[in-house]
């Protein structure tokens, strides 16, 4: 599954980048131990005359050292002198002499401009290692350098050098490595520390708002597989509007659909919900609302902005190596930036050329402006109209002082982020439909909404985007639909697979396309049930997509189809059952669209165009198994067909519910387990003991009023098989289920002999509540411990008491006694004596007559 493949590649990535940490580390030891330098590119000169010669010193060192055969270290490589330019010296060598005597060239390496640089290597035998680093002669102009605290001038030559001998220790021992952090076990929120690694793969982000991130695939997530709700936050009047209206009394207030919409566009980032409030109609009374995503909390609002997307962008420069996190307010060609955390405004660019945009593996912002009829394509960067701006003013690399830097203006000319501009061909038909980043632009002239007559084949054509191809024309070809007269649309992509697929709208049919050829492959798949056949004119990602080697549609009809992206085989299909026809063009079932695709599932929702009064009842969000269609759960709700479509960010699903106008935020939630002993802590050994308490829900929703009110007590943990009906009846209002049970709790001691043993196991009914009697088995003090472990909806938890257990008493005699006077007592005794000390005088006598001849 491709979910799978990229949590395969992420955890592969990790595990790479803990191996070499150690590199890492030195590097930034090394930068930082060099004092400041502010520094401009220049470049190295071998063809002037030079005016002076300077001695070097090459140096070479390993980290670790010793080190295991077979294990990573860090050669530290360079000479002492630093440089004014990025690249710094090059040409350097280091010569291996191994423990067998063989040698081995390491390099050529450049330098950065402190003079160093690291080399990694991995020793192949046990024993001593000698190294040498190898500067070679080359020389240098620092007259053409801008350079504070180094006098120097002129062109100079810097004459080869070799440093000493270093020993390098290779054993059979491994060197330890730190030890990787775990994935959480409890309840987590922001920020998370910068070195759990391992955690990025539960911590995504949301950055694109309703359009979503491609084919809506958030692999970095531990989507949740419950219906468990965290927290809710209405956002606006909400639900039914009361008695008023005699003559309607079902109205509910509007939602935002058709057109407006609540909460468009959703953005995460940082574990911050940022939504505007009142849609997207630019209207100047619309703000935009940052909530924390793990708790509900309402954490800024910002009044007149309208959001569009959100970035993060790592800038990993000489001084400077971190992210920045920004959302964006675009207004025709001018973009403001705001702070996730906070709402304050950042900066803001001026005159961004159109185009479709697309984020660069740093988070850079890049955007393709492509003239089909002039025959030239752009590429600009959002991250060179800052250097530009910038220049000269910081120029140390760093970024984000630059940005608050209060001499500036702050807002800059996006003209400067153009990158390159190149020719293309002339007059290629139709539009682009997909770009893909430094690979491929796809265009067909395939027209939404149009008529298609087959008397003219589709134009299919492909750009090369790769660096140094710019512009050059991959194919230009043509494809003849067997239909004539109908409606043709693009349906999206899969870049993995490279395919790309086509929708004919009234046979409701499919065909296949490789992308890298633009011949079909494959179709007309089965057709689409009947209700689905004007949907097809959609957007792409809204109703078809495709993820872990799948194509998936699902729309008015509520039957979700799984085809096999290669073959187009149609894999499983799903009904999303409406049991009591409330909605009108689906069937029997719900008309749904996608939500995303996470962690092997894809998530899919109910939403309406128009919705009319009075609203249709049971709409439902569903998670499904991506590769078998299996459901996994089903929770009640209305969503936004313009407003907030559901997000997942940081292992949270976000969605808009239309029923009431409230975000809910579904997920894992933490519990909180009770244990007593009642009233017996002291018991006889023998004797029965109950052993009780309560698991409950403490999500943040829990503490709210209108929940915590009516939950005196706590919110009681259910299990997940009856979660789902349980938060609508926690937060919906829905009745209490009658069929809820409670989570499984399990009891463990540790007696006297300080041994800890499991007891037993007992599962809590619908008010939390669980117990369970006990026969203690030795006497002394015991804890006792109850432990939920935990399950799709909640963390684990566990509480502890203790109890004391007293040896029994002595057994009774079955006959009376008799008590003596004392005078009695002492004849007794002296009787018995007397008949004891004659046994032992005829025992005696017996033994030695025996012993006579």
């Amino acid at each position: 599954m491709q979910c799978c493949r990229h949590r395969k590649k992420r955890k592969e990535k990790y595990m790479k980048f803990a191996k070499n940490r150690i590199k890492v580390t030195a590097i930034a030891m090394l930068l930082i131990s060099i004092f400041a330098i502010s520094l401009v590119a220049s470049s190295n000169v071998t063809a002037q005359t030079t005016y002076y010669q300077q001695k070097t010193y090459a140096f070479i060192g390993a980290t670790p050292n010793p080190v295991g055969v077979g294990q990573e270290t860090l050669l530290d490589v360079g000479i002492t002198q630093q440089v004014a330019e990025e690249s710094g010296w090059k040409g350097l060598t280091v010569t291996v002499t191994k423990p067998d005597n063989t040698t081995e060239t390491l390099g050529p390496v450049n330098t950065d401009p402190t003079g160093q640089t690291g080399i990694v290597f991995t020793p192949d035998q046990v024993g001593i290692y000698y190294l040498q680093t190898n500067f070679p002669q080359q020389n240098y102009n620092w007259t053409a350098q801008v350079v504070i605290a180094v006098s120097m001038s002129g062109v100079y030559t810097y004459l080869a050098s070799t440093s000493e001998k270093y020993a390098l220790n290779v054993t059979e021992t491994p060197v330890p490595y730190y030890p990787s952090f775990p994935l959480p076990t409890e309840y987590w929120t922001r920020p998370i520390n910068s070195q759990f690694y391992s955690w990025s793969d539960i911590s995504g982000d949301w950055l694109t708002g309703r359009g979503g991130p491609t084919n809506r695939i958030a692999p970095y997530n531990d989507a949740p597989e419950s219906g468990h709700v965290l927290w809710t936050k209405q956002v606006a009047e909400g639900g039914i509007v009361g008695g008023n209206f005699s003559d309607e009394p079902a109205l509910s207030y509007e939602t935002g659909d058709a057109y407006e919409g609540y909460g468009l566009p959703p953005i995460v980032m940082d574990g911050v919900l940022c939504y505007n409030c009142f849609g997207s109609d630019n209207l100047p009374q619309q703000g935009c609302v940052g909530v924390d995503l793990h708790t509900g909390k309402e954490l800024w609002y910002r009044n007149n902005t309208v959001l569009s997307f959100g970035q993060e962008f790592y800038w990993d420069s000489f001084n400077m190596h971190g992210a920045f996190a920004y959302l964006w307010s675009t207004t025709g060609s001018t973009w403001n930036a705001y702070d996730p955390l906070t709402g304050d405004w950042v900066y803001a660019m001026t005159n961004v050329p159109s185009g479709t945009s697309i984020y660069g593996p740093n988070g850079e912002i890049l955007r393709y402006t492509v003239d089909l009829t002039h025959g030239w394509m752009t590429l600009w960067n959002s991250t060179q109209v800052i250097h530009y701006a910038v220049q000269g003013v910081r120029d140390d690399g760093s970024w984000g002082n630059a940005l608050i830097d209060e001499n500036t203006n702050r807002t800059y000319d996006a003209t400067k982020g153009i990158m390159w501009n190149v020719t293309i061909p002339k007059g290629l038909p139709g539009n682009v439909k997909e770009t893909f980043l430094g690979d491929i632009m796809l265009g067909a002239n395939v027209i939404d909404y149009a008529i298609w007559n087959t008397s003219a084949p589709i134009a299919i054509w492909a750009v090369n985007l790769k660096p140094g191809s710019e512009g050059q024309l991959l194919y230009n070809t043509t494809w003849m639909p067997p239909e004539r007269d109908v409606m043709i649309t693009y349906q999206g992509s899969s870049l993995e697979d490279n395919v790309f697929a086509i929708a004919i709208k009234e046979t409701r049919v499919f065909y296949g396309f490789n992308l890298r050829t633009g011949q079909c492959i494959w179709g007309p798949t089965d057709p689409l049930p009947y209700q689905d056949n004007w949907i097809l004119v959609a957007p792409i990602n809204y109703y078809t997509s495709f993820a872990y080697g799948m194509m998936y549609h699902v729309a008015q009809s509520g039957t979700v189809e799984a085809f096999n992206d290669t073959t187009g085989k149609l894999m499983w299909t799903y009904d999303v059952k409406d049991p009591y026809n409330e909605a009108l063009f689906g069937g029997n079932n719900w008309p749904m669209q996608i939500a995303f695709f996470s962690s092997g599932n894809i998530y899919i929702f109910r939403a309406d165009h128009c919705p009319k009064d009075p609203r249709w009842r049971g709409g439902p969000f569903v998670c499904l198994n991506a590769t078998t269609g299996e459901e996994i759960f089903e929770i009640n709700s209305q969503g936004s067909y313009y407003g907030n479509h559901p997000v997942i960010a940081d292992s949270i699903i976000a969605m808009l519910n239309c029923y009431d106008n409230s975000f809910y935020a579904l997920g894992k939630g933490p519990s909180a387990t009770t244990v007593s002993m009642g009233n017996n802590n002291g018991i006889t050994l023998g004797n029965s003991i109950l052993i009780d308490g309560f698991v409950t829900d403490v999500s943040p929703g829990t503490q709210q009023d209108a929940v915590k009110l009516r939950f005196p007590n706590g919110v009681p943990a259910v299990s997940d098989d009856s979660m789902s009906n349980w938060m609508e009846y926690v937060y919906m209002q829905f009745p209490k289920p009658t069929n809820a049970t409670g989570v499984e709790v399990t009891l463990s001691v540790l007696d006297s002999n300080n041994n800890s043993r499991v007891i037993g196991t007992t599962t809590g009914d619908s008010d939390g509540f669980y117990s369970y009697v006990w026969t203690p088995d030795i006497p002394g003090k015991y804890t006792v411990t109850a432990t939920f472990a935990g399950s799709e909806s909640y963390w684990q938890s566990s509480a502890e008491t203790a109890f004391f257990v007293v040896p029994a008493a002595p057994t009774a005699s079955p006959y009376p006694v008799v008590n003596l006077p004392p005078t009695e007592t002492y004849f007794t005794i002296s009787t018995i004596a007397i008949i004891i000390a004659i046994a032992i005088i005829g025992a005696l006598i017996m033994l030695m007559l025996r012993k006579r001849p």
